[in-house]
């Protein structure tokens, strides 16, 4: 089993690029450290820019927003 990030350039967009599609493969036993990494790749290929990582925030931060 693996896990896939994909996007697919939508046919409007297909005559200006040659990417038409952009695809990340992650092993399942990929850490959360790995899986966080191979996403902010793909976001970057996909055309984003982060200045700085992506990471993973716990809910009780003080300042958090509560969600219940």
């Amino acid at each position: 089993m693996s896990y896939k990030f994909i996007q697919e350039t939508p046919e409007a967009h297909k005559p200006f690029t040659a990417t038409h599609r952009i695809e990340f493969t992650c092993a399942d036993e990929a850490s959360l450290d790995e899986m966080l990494e191979s996403f902010s790749y793909f976001l970057r290929a996909s055309g984003y820019h982060i200045d700085g990582y992506i990471d993973v925030v716990p809910h009780d931060i003080d300042g958090a927003i509560d969600e219940t």
